[in-house]
């Protein structure tokens, strides 16, 4: 796996909790690499976007892995 990919696999519908845990993995690779964005502001945003998925995708999500890739040449550019 490449050092700027994250893929999440829901479990149930509304699966929060997994949700949670790749969110703080994600966190935790950019809080480790010095970077200078508000990382806060970065988790709200990405916090409710994994969030929608889980509540409002359906078992179609279920069947997809969520691949969340970025990459930090001009600026963080995040693509899920």
């Amino acid at each position: 796996m490449s050092n700027n990919l994250i893929r999440l696999q829901l479990r149930t519908s509304e699966d929060f909790d997994t949700v949670r845990i790749e969110l703080g993995r994600f966190m935790h690779v950019l809080e480790t690499s010095n970077t200078q964005y508000d990382l806060g502001e970065i988790e709200l945003v990405l916090a409710e976007v994994l969030n929608n998925i889980a509540e409002h995708g359906g078992r179609e999500s279920l069947n997809h892995p969520i691949s969340l890739k970025w990459h930090t040449s001009d600026g963080l550019c995040i693509n899920l």
